[in-house]
């Protein structure tokens, strides 16, 4: 957008200027009214510096306004960038939550396997029942 402002804006109105400029060398008589003097300016000078000055002003007039706006903007960026710091915070601590729930799984379900292979190797053994004493038949 700079560029095509630069190439179809800017360069042709100082090319007009530097036109204007050399084509209006002619000195003019410039009588402010309270002061007695005349001063003899080219005439470029006295129909270009207050287009100089009024697109000065107007700049600035522009920038001192917009002053808010940059305000509001530097002050949501830094917020954003708040926000983002939050939320790698967040993802890396619910990374590290993840992988010890996954440790705790993997814990729970060796202990389980264990616990498993302890309750069969129970069944096969031979149980220790006594023998119950014979009744003696009378």
């Amino acid at each position: 957008m700079r560029l095509l402002s630069l190439i179809f804006i800017t360069i042709p109105l100082a090319v007009v200027a530097v036109s204007f400029a050399v084509s209006n060398r002619e000195p003019v008589g410039l009588m402010l009214w309270p002061l007695p003097q005349e001063l003899m300016l080219p005439t470029f000078v006295v129909v270009l510096a207050p287009l100089v000055v009024g697109i000065l002003l107007g700049g600035l007039i522009a920038w001192l306004s917009a002053g808010k706006h940059r305000d509001l903007a530097r002050i949501r960026k830094d917020k954003l960038d708040e926000l983002g710091r939050k939320v790698i915070t967040l993802q890396e601590r619910q990374a590290s939550l993840d992988e010890a729930a996954h440790r705790e799984a993997e814990q729970a379900r060796v202990v389980s396997a264990a616990r498993s292979a302890s309750d069969a190797a129970q069944l096969e053994r031979p149980s220790d029942r006594r023998a119950l004493p014979a009744a003696n038949a009378g």
